[in-house]
């Protein structure tokens, strides 16, 4: 996720860098960094902010892609199953 869509994400939900943190459990200093783009942001904060606001989340797998092919081709045919 862009940090651009982290920042629109949190508007659109109506919430604060201090409320959006908070559901994170980290600083809100921490999130504005991720929002500005100065640092990363992690895969589990992404993970986490989607489930405390039951937004859906598929996680990007190690290569960087989404894609159901991908997940077949490192999951083997069990993950059509």
């Amino acid at each position: 996720m862009q940090a651009r869509n982290l920042k629109d994400l949190r508007k659109n939900l109506g919430l604060s860098i201090a409320d959006a943190a908070g559901h994170v459990h980290i600083t809100p200093r921490s999130w504005a960094r991720y929002e500005a783009g100065d640092r990363a942001i992690p895969e589990g904060v992404i993970h986490l902010f989607c489930i405390q606001n039951e937004i859906e989340y598929k996680p990007r797998l190690m290569n960087g892609s989404d894609d159901e092919t991908s997940r077949r081709g490192l999951l083997g045919d069990k993950a059509g199953e």
